[in-house]
């Protein structure tokens, strides 16, 4: 499977130490995680609906900015 842009960006902010790192060692962890897709909308549904807390979607969204400055 060809994973995408934005995984990939994600997976190398594991080291930070704040919220996008949480996210991003969680996001390691599952094997599930749609790492296919560049979607901001198929992401927060997929973390909702598995029960992602507030923060960790708060999260989510600074990390879709931060990689959209970077794209």
């Amino acid at each position: 499977m060809i994973k995408s842009g934005f995984y990939n960006w994600l997976l190398s902010q594991e080291n930070r130490d704040d919220p996008i790192g949480d996210l991003a060692n969680d996001v390691e962890k599952d094997k599930n995680a749609p790492v296919d897709s560049d979607s901001l909308d198929t992401w927060y549904t997929y973390l909702s609906m598995n029960g992602a807390c507030t923060g960790a979607l708060e999260a989510l969204e600074a990390a879709w900015n931060e990689y959209g400055d970077i794209e």
